[in-house]
């Protein structure tokens, strides 16, 4: 017997008993230790379910309360943002309204200070005015140049020594000459006596000793740094590579300033300075001078005084330089106290000083560029028509000569009636002269080239026969 395919015999008889009976299956006992068992378990399982969901309901509250502190935490923030951000922008717009606010004070200070000088001028004016109209009536004459001397002198400044101080730009032509007398140049000058005390009073202190010194001027500075000059000069902003600056000394006597040209040549500050009036320079020599090319743009004086000297005395050594950047053009001259060191001066042609080599050759005295006066423009001479009418008749009546003359005044073109008449002034063109071309030059030009004979001498076989024939 077989069950759903399987053998009856093989299957358990307690399993199979189930199957075999048609009554309801019965529970089975359990004794009641096991019941108290399966309780307690299926209660610990459920106090660990309690458990479990207790800690995930935990965990899940304490993520939100999380979640909503960081939330809180952000919305605070950026409300601390937006509060910095419109501080921000008001200090910004108090700084803004403050900036327009001092323009406006400035603008209206500057107004104020135009108003007061117009007014001020518009006084002086009057004053002036007035004066000019006492001096004309001749009354109060006296009071008003009181006046004018008073005022003069609350404007005068007076230096140290009690003399009136006057701006350069103010001065009489008298007073330049005058002051250009008593000035002197000094070339090749050690730079850093714009930077050091010490070595300004060395300066001050040689040149002193040929009289009382009013003023010094330093010029050709060269700069590191694109300043003001002034800006540079207070900051000694000096270039690394220049070491040479000129300067100009002015005395209180001229006496002073011819004394100190004996200076010239000397060494100063390890250096040898150039000193040569202003008023009066020293004209440079050919004869004893050399034309130094090919020079370094860096080059220095000092340089060519060391590389000369060997070869006689120096009298002074001028490197061209460019007037803005104050760097050398490539050229010098040297000039020798005596013409005959000139001739040893020309082997040092094609020596090196430094990196390049020297072109050495005699100077050369350039005269000045005299700019030539342009001609005159012959100048149109307009006649009426008339005028013009009656030449045109002369040129009929008038011989060949004077007609020539009549026509190198008038022009080309017809004249028109109420227009104006252009001359021209000047001698007429000759027309060149072109050879005559006729048939005939022609023919006996062709004749030649075929071969043929030419009219001449076929006309003179023609009377070879006639004379022929009346034999």
């Amino acid at each position: 017997m077989s069950l759903f395919g399987v053998d009856i015999a093989k299957v358990d008889q307690a399993v199979a008993s189930l199957f075999a009976t048609p009554a309801p299956v019965a529970k089975p006992s359990r004794s009641k230790r096991q019941r108290l068992e399966a309780e307690s378990l299926a209660a610990a399982a459920e106090d660990e379910d309690d458990l479990e969901l207790s800690e995930e309901v935990e965990e899940q509250e304490e993520e939100t309360n999380q979640v909503s502190k960081d939330s809180k935490k952000r919305k605070k923030r950026a409300a601390q943002l937006d509060e910095d951000d419109d501080e921000e922008d008001a200090a910004a717009e108090d700084r803004y309204l403050q900036k327009l606010l001092d323009e406006e004070s400035k603008s209206k200070k500057k107004k104020s200070k135009k108003e007061k000088k117009s007014a001020k001028q518009e006084e002086v004016a009057a004053e002036v005015e007035e004066a000019v109209e006492d001096k004309s009536d001749g009354s109060d004459s006296d009071d008003s140049e009181d006046e004018q001397d008073s005022d003069s002198k609350d404007v005068k400044l007076f230096d140290a020594t009690g003399a009136a101080m006057v701006h350069e730009s103010l001065l009489d032509d008298k007073d330049q000459l005058d002051k250009a007398k008593r000035t002197i140049f000094i070339g090749n000058l050690a730079n850093n006596v714009i930077s050091s005390k010490t070595e300004y009073g060395k300066l001050k202190k040689h040149f002193a000793q040929y009289g009382k010194i009013e003023s010094i001027r330093f010029r050709s500075v060269a700069f590191s740094e694109m300043l003001p000059r002034k800006v540079a000069f207070i900051k000694h902003k000096l270039h690394e590579k220049r070491h040479a600056v000129n300067a100009y000394i002015v005395f209180e006597t001229e006496d002073a300033a011819r004394k100190s040209l004996a200076a010239n040549s000397t060494v100063l500050l390890d250096r040898h300075i150039r000193v040569d009036s202003v008023a009066h320079p020293a004209k440079q020599d050919a004869k004893r001078s050399v034309f130094i090319g090919n020079l370094d743009f860096e080059a220095e004086e000092e340089q060519l005084w060391e590389h000369f000297s060997k070869v006689g005395d120096v009298e002074y050594v001028r490197i061209v330089r460019d007037s803005k950047t104050n760097v050398g053009k490539g050229f010098a001259y040297v000039q020798f106290k005596d013409s005959m060191y000139v001739a040893k001066a020309l082997l040092l042609n094609d020596t090196k000083m430094g990196t390049r080599k020297l072109r050495v050759t005699r100077a050369r005295n350039i005269p000045a560029k005299t700019t030539a006066r342009p001609l005159a423009k012959p100048t149109a001479r307009v006649l009426d028509p008339d005028t013009k009418a009656s030449l045109n008749r002369t040129k009929k009546v008038v011989g060949k000569a004077e007609r020539a003359k009549i026509s190198s005044y008038l022009e080309g073109e017809r004249s028109s009636v109420g227009g104006p008449v252009s001359l021209k002034s000047g001698v007429r063109k000759k027309s060149e002269k072109k050879p005559r071309i006729r048939a005939r030059s022609t023919a006996f030009k062709k004749n030649l080239k075929e071969g043929k004979p030419t009219p001449g001498k076929a006309a003179e076989g023609q009377k070879k026969k006639t004379g022929a024939e009346k034999k």
